[in-house]
Formats: structure tokens, C-alpha cells, sequence
């Protein structure tokens, strides 16, 4: 059993580690002079282990599995190896392939396309519809076959893959905030929600308490195509190569909403029709949530906060339109552009050491309760002087009576900040331009400017020092009151104050986010059709996006509960991927997915 331990292959190792099972209550029962206890034990452990047919539907498992287990159990004490699988060693058929015809009608099919266009899926519908129908009527062949078909034929995979791997995912602050915070939210608002069931696809009503309102997640992101963006695997022959415009070509962007019941949010062709029926200072400003820009040097400019602010007023309209007696909670993942502050904010970084017009107006506030001095608790303070400036640090901290206890500097007085603060906010801002650079390089492979910057410092858990001194200078110390801590981005400060939810995605936890399998389904499909040109790819991008049907959606919403799920249970991002790909007809995993991996932490 020590080789399924370190085995890498899990279901292998979950094998052994039901033999073993199945071993040591076998030898128990001998003790115990247990009748038949082969058979006994085999039966025992078979129905320990539960079965899921096609539709997901569970059942127990019987004298069938047990009698696999004793033949297999044999075999390892016989041979100490797991028997191989028989599976595709059957007779030999003669292959479709054969065929008289058929190889000189693909190679004359592939040589009209041209190097590199060829791919299995293409393959299978010409064989299908032209080839097929004269040499085998009534014959057909699946992609699978086509696949095996062109590695026959001598072509091989070659993939352009460029790409960034960012070991942060299991980070220690982006665990605490994915199982402490995010996922213990999320349950709340699920528990609200309207759930489908795994094999009708029904809606589950939830049930409300008093003053509760129904609840709808929706996932926010953006992705961006590029014109020249073709398929990433193409088949070759040894020797050929394709040659492929050089660069991206103009960009589009894409910036959406989905949820669970609608899948994108906007109004349908029913909705629509009630809506244009309505006197016309009653219509929504857009009735589609989804905007989609062309960037790029004399187009339209790059995407930004003011953009995305608008987009959500927008959404916002349209959720409240298609469901007014709900609530939203709209997530989003941890971009610059989502923690981006409203310019009244408290932020600390904005606010010099004196009174001044250099400055920007902050709200009022209150000091924190925790203020050393009680007479100070909770009192109103002002963030302008009386003649209309704002309040400075100096000022600001004095009023808190925190002033004096901040560290002196070299002219014995408290400074505005410190040099290692300064050497921080230095580190900080040429890391920023690095990736602001590297973003606008190549908007697709980092996606997001906070995912350029992880990917630039490396994936350190601490890229920017910090001293740990809340009192060494006045920014460090009134940054860390609670109020200034406390203030929300602008995004979340709007969309709770039209009483909805907001929330934020764990960084690095792009599965966690139903929207990235949309963007992958339109992209294969925009790939497999694109010829390079911008007026193609300018048609192809709504067309490609359309494809990807409400149902389909509700799959990908489902997928990301098993995530969610496998994370509450205490797997591990390995472990939740593997749970997640084998209990796929489900919301939720089994209660028993831990025992799926007990052999390897035994």
C-alpha cells in the first residue's frame, strides 16, 4: 500500500486502497470463522461504494462489483500489480478508412483547405457529408475517429500555446479569504437563491423568511478577442509548417454579465416585446448588459472604471426591470479597476500633511470607537476645514487626538511619510507600470492589470515590504483607522446603495467564475471561424457569444457550486479538480469525496 501513497495516479490509488479495504475485513472474518468470508467481505466493500448512472442517478452497488473486487484482489496478490485494462483490444474491424477512395478523397480535402486548417471536427462533417454518403451509405464516423484518422494519416498536434502559470491560487492569504470569507458569503446568498434540479432541470424555489428577498448571483468579466486569434491546435505533417500573420490584430472587448436563471443578463425576444410596448420614457437606456468595444491607437479607448461604472448602472436597470422584487449580487474578481475607490473616498495615499486645495474633498466621518480617548468615540468628524479645503493629515490626526503618538522623524516632528513607506509606494508604482505595460502588450494573455502585477512580482506572498509599524509616519497610521479601512470601492458603494449585494472573487480562482467557460465556448467557436480579418472577427464575436444557450450556462453555474462545494469540504485545488470532473452530474459532491483521498494522507 505504500505505492498507492505516493502514487500520482488517484484512481489508482483509490483502488489499493479498496483492496486493502477488502483485505483486511476478509482476514477479520476468517477470524472471526465468518462463512464465506471472501464473498462476505467483497459484498460488504461493494456496497460501501456508491454507482451514478448516465442521468447522475445514484445506486448501490452489489454482487457484481464484489466479485470484480475478488478477481482483481487475486490477480494483485498473484502478479503485485493491478491487472490493465482490455478496454479497445477486442477483434480487429476493418476501418471506414480502408476504403477504396476514401484516403485520396481527405487528402484532396486537406489539400484545399490548406496547412493547418485541418482539425478533427473538420475531418469528421466532409467525411460524413461528401465522402461517406457515395463509398458507405448510411455510414458515419465521430470526431473521436477522425482524431485517430489524421494521426494515421501522419498528422500530429501542434499547439501555439502562450501562456502564464501563477502559483498563487493556494496561497496562504487567498485560502484564508476563499474559505473564511468568500465561500461562507456566497452560502448565505445561495441559500436564498433559485437552484435547478441536476436531472429535470426544474427551478427550486428557496424558501424566504420574513423580510428575506430572492437572491440571483451574477458573475461579472471581460474577455478579449483578437482578429488574428486562430485556433491554438492544428495538424501538421512532419515538415510542413503554417505561416501566420504576424501579430494579434485589432482587438475587441468584451465586458459581461451572466446568472443562473437568465444567463446573460439582458432582456429576451418576450421581455423585449413588453418592454417596446411601454411609452417610450419608461424604456430601459440599453436592454443588453453586455458591451463590447473595439480599443486600440485612433479607436475606441482602453477599458476603464468610468466604462465599467456605466456598464453596471446599466445592468443594475436591467435586473430591476426583469426582477423587481429581487435582490442582485453581482461578483466580481480582484482587478485594480473593480478596488477602485469614488473620488470622495477615504483614502490616505490621496491626502497631503497640511490643508489644501491639492487634495480631494473626502466625505465626513466618524472616529472609531476604538480611539484611545472615549470622549472622542463616534464624534462626527469633517473633512473640510470652514473655509471649504480639505483637511490635511496633520489636522486629521490631531482632531483624533493620534498626533503626538506617531513616531518623531529626523526634525523631531512626525512626517507626512516615512522612507520605508516611500520605498513601498515606489516598489508599488514601477511594478504598476511594468504591468500596465505588459497589459497593453498582450491584453489576453494577462487579462487583468492586478493578475500583470502578480505575474511581475513573482508570485511572492510579500512582493512590497511593510515595516509593521502603524506609527511611523501619518499616512501609515490614519491608513490603518477603521474607518479608512472600512471604506468600500466605488462599484460596491453603488451597487449596495441600490440594495443589492456585492462581492469579490479569491484571486487566482478563475474556476470559480461560471463567465470563463462562456469566454472559452465562444472562443472555440470564434477560433474555428476566424480568417484573420477584422470585419470577420467584428461579426463573428456577438454571433460566437449568442451560441452559448441559458441552459448551457446553468451547466457551467453548476460546475462552479461543485467547486465551491469540494473547497468547503477541505480539498485542495488538485483534489477539488479531480472531485469535480468525476461527480459532474451534480450541484453538490457526495459527503463521502473525503474517503477518495484518505490513502493519499494516510
Amino acid at each position: 500500500m505504500l505505492q498507492a501513497k505516493n502514487s500520482k495516479n488517484i484512481d489508482t490509488a483509490l483502488e489499493l486502497r479498496l483492496l486493502s479495504e477488502y483485505n483486511i475485513l476478509r482476514e477479520r472474518y476468517r477470524r472471526d470463522s465468518r462463512s464465506d468470508p471472501s464473498g462476505a467481505a467483497a459484498l460488504q466493500v461493494a456496497s460501501t461504494q456508491p454507482g451514478y448512472n448516465r442521468v447522475g442517478e445514484g445506486f448501490s452497488r452489489g454482487l457484481s462489483f464484489a466479485r470484480t473486487i475478488q478477481r482483481r484482489a487475486a490477480y494483485f496478490l498473484e502478479h503485485g500489480e493491478l491487472p490493465q485494462s482490455t478496454q479497445g483490444k477486442g477483434a480487429k474491424h476493418e476501418s471506414l478508412l480502408e476504403l477504396p477512395g476514401m484516403q485520396d478523397g481527405i487528402h484532396q480535402f486537406i489539400a484545399g483547405l490548406g496547412v493547418g486548417k485541418i482539425n478533427p471536427r473538420r475531418l469528421q462533417q466532409h467525411v460524413n457529408t461528401v465522402l461517406l454518403p457515395d463509398l458507405a451509405p448510411g455510414k458515419s464516423v465521430s470526431e473521436k475517429t477522425a482524431r485517430k484518422w489524421l494521426k494515421i494519416l501522419g498528422y500530429h498536434k501542434e499547439k501555439h500555446k502562450k501562456g502564464v502559470y501563477v502559483d498563487g491560487h493556494e496561497r496562504s492569504d487567498n485560502v484564508f479569504y476563499r474559505q473564511g470569507l468568500f465561500l461562507p458569503e456566497i452560502q448565505v446568498h445561495e441559500n436564498l437563491s433559485v437552484k435547478y434540479d441536476d436531472t429535470t432541470g426544474d427551478a427550486i424555489l428557496p424558501k424566504l423568511g420574513d423580510g428575506e428577498k430572492r437572491r440571483h448571483l451574477i458573475f461579472h468579466d471581460e474577455c478579449y478577442f483578437n482578429a488574428n486569434d486562430r485556433e491554438t491546435t492544428i495538424w501538421l505533417k512532419d515538415g510542413e509548417q503554417q505561416l501566420r500573420q504576424k501579430g494579434r490584430g485589432r482587438g475587441i472587448h468584451v465586458s459581461g454579465f451572466i446568472y443562473e436563471d437568465g444567463g446573460y443578463l439582458r432582456l429576451d425576444a418576450r421581455a423585449r416585446a413588453k418592454h417596446d410596448a411601454l411609452p417610450r420614457s419608461e424604456h430601459l437606456k440599453t436592454t443588453d448588459s453586455m458591451v463590447i468595444i473595439y480599443p486600440g491607437k485612433n479607436h475606441d479607448g482602453w477599458w476603464d472604471l468610468k466604462q465599467l461604472f456605466a456598464q453596471i448602472v446599466d445592468a443594475l436597470d436591467v435586473f430591476e426591470y426583469l426582477h423587481p422584487e429581487d435582490q442582485a449580487v453581482f461578483i466580481f474578481d480582484q482587478s485594480t479597476a473593480h478596488a477602485a475607490y469614488a473620488d470622495d473616498a477615504l483614502v490616505a495615499s490621496r491626502m497631503q500633511v497640511g490643508s489644501g486645495t491639492k487634495q480631494p474633498k473626502m466625505h465626513d466621518t466618524r472616529i472609531p470607537a476604538d480611539n484611545p480617548d472615549p470622549n472622542l468615540r463616534n464624534k462626527l468628524q469633517k473633512m473640510v476645514t470652514d473655509d471649504g479645503h480639505p483637511k490635511g493629515m496633520e489636522i486629521v490626526l490631531k482632531e483624533r487626538g493620534l498626533y503626538d503618538r506617531i513616531r518623531p522623524g529626523g526634525h523631531g516632528k512626525p512626517v507626512g511619510k516615512c522612507k520605508n513607506c516611500s520605498a513601498s509606494e515606489t516598489k508599488r508604482t514601477e511594478l504598476e507600470k511594468r504591468a500596465r505595460e505588459a497589459l497593453e502588450s498582450d491584453p489576453e494573455l494577462y487579462g487583468s492589470l492586478s493578475n500583470a502585477m502578480s505575474v511581475l512580482a513573482s508570485g511572492s506572498d510579500a512582493p512590497i515590504p511593510d515595516s509593521g509599524d502603524e506609527w511611523c509616519c501619518m499616512q501609515k497610521c490614519l491608513s490603518l483607522q477603521k474607518d479608512f479601512l472600512a471604506e468600500k470601492p466605488k462599484i460596491q458603494q453603488y451597487i449596495e446603495g441600490r440594495g443589492h449585494f456585492c462581492t469579490f472573487l479569491p484571486k487566482f480562482h478563475c474556476e470559480l467564475n461560471p463567465i470563463e467557460m462562456v469566454w472559452a465556448y465562444a472562443k472555440q467557436k470564434f477560433r474555428a471561424e476566424a480568417d484573420g480579418t477584422f470585419p470577420t472577427a467584428k461579426a463573428l464575436v456577438p454571433k460566437c457569444l449568442d451560441a452559448v444557450s441559458t441552459t448551457t450556462i446553468r451547466h457551467y453555474f453548476r460546475r462552479v457550486y461543485r467547486y465551491m462545494d469540494a473547497y468547503r469540504k477541505g480539498l485542495d485545488a488538485k483534489q477539488a479538480a479531480h472531485a469535480v470532473k468525476k461527480y459532474k452530474s451534480h450541484r453538490k459532491l457526495p459527503e463521502s469525496v473525503m474517503k477518495d483521498f484518505d490513502s493519499d494522507s494516510d
